[in-house]
């Protein structure tokens, strides 16, 4: 999940285990203009608190109204005895591109003196921390809606693909056989089983 640069604060509820509704009807700008209803995944609470005192600080301290942006682009002013100009303070408009963003991301790894990581990086991250604690198929498809995708084969083509080790650590801890009790019959249940896949029935 991530959150739209163009989402009016009026689309995150917070009271309601923070969910972000992301629905065009209501001015919020998305891939293909369609509706997403997304929550805010907890990975860190230190995060979590980050983005609840940026949310009251729109709403209280800046007096943000419902159709006002979350991330809002910078105010450009004329800076005084100069023809130049300043940006010392968030304006209640909305970016018109995701290019200021980025270039707004360079700028603070740069002065953080760190290695470079594209918004989209973040989102990629999130997915895959996301796959790693689903512990079966449902919650794999919670995962891949709340990220809007429609088919979760989208999410598992994208960011499912494992590397040799990741592999082989999750088949080794992966139990194929319910009970070795069952050993005798273990000709008899796999008969049974190509039976039902030929019929079509597995």
């Amino acid at each position: 999940m991530k959150l739209p640069t163009f989402c009016p604060v009026s689309r995150v509820q917070i009271k309601d285990k923070f969910l972000i509704n992301q629905d065009p009807k209501l001015g919020v700008q998305t891939k293909f203009s369609k509706t997403i209803r997304s929550y805010l995944f907890r990975f860190d609470e230190t995060m979590v608190k980050y983005f609840l005192e940026w949310y009251e600080h729109l709403r209280i301290d800046k007096v943000f109204g419902n159709t006002d942006p979350i991330f809002p682009r910078n105010k450009i002013e004329n800076a005084e005895n100069s023809l130049s100009f300043v940006s010392n303070e968030i304006d209640d408009k909305f970016w018109q591109s995701a290019t200021s963003i980025r270039d707004i991301f360079k700028q603070r790894f740069e002065h953080a003196g760190i290695e470079y990581f594209s918004p989209h990086t973040f989102r990629h991250l999130a997915v895959k921390l996301a796959l790693q604690k689903c512990r079966n198929g449902h919650e794999i498809k919670a995962v891949s809606q709340n990220f809007g995708h429609e088919y979760v084969n989208t999410v598992m083509m994208t960011y499912g693909t494992l590397n040799a080790v990741q592999m082989y650590d999750t088949l080794s801890g992966m139990t194929f056989s319910e009970s070795s009790d069952n050993s005798d019959n273990l000709a008899e249940q796999i008969q049974e089983l190509l039976k039902k896949n030929r019929k079509g029935n597995f």
